[in-house]
């Protein structure tokens, strides 16, 4: 995937996602650091769409926090390869980014954004 084809929402989301991961001590950035990413966007999509469902982003996002919470972690020297602001990324996240992108080429978008990541 190239990080150039996303939009600067989708690429804000990807960065915190990452964020949160370091911050947490989790050793790969997955679907749950950038669906929480995205839910606590500024103008997001997500925090509108969850209001339209009326399912409250709190709740959404006080569910995600829990399940990153129960992820074991790392800490102290060494805790990430690469450098401290480089986590992996999961298989899962990688599918989910693949998929997005083809979403976005079969509708003839040029980006890949919010709406094809969801």
């Amino acid at each position: 995937m190239d990080f150039n084809r996303l939009t600067q929402k989708t690429q804000q989301a990807l960065q915190q996602a990452q964020s949160l991961a370091v911050e947490r001590g989790h050793r790969a950035v997955d679907n749950d650091h950038l669906l929480l990413a995205l839910c606590t966007q500024d103008d997001g999509l997500i925090p509108r769409l969850l209001d339209r469902m009326k399912r409250p982003a709190d709740v959404v996002i006080a569910e995600l926090n829990r399940r990153l919470d129960r992820r074991p972690s790392v800490s102290g020297p060494g805790a990430t390869s690469g450098g401290a602001n480089q986590v992996a990324v999961t298989q899962q996240l990688n599918e989910t980014l693949v998929a997005a992108e083809k979403r976005a080429k079969g509708l003839k978008d040029e980006y890949v954004s919010v709406e094809h990541v969801v």
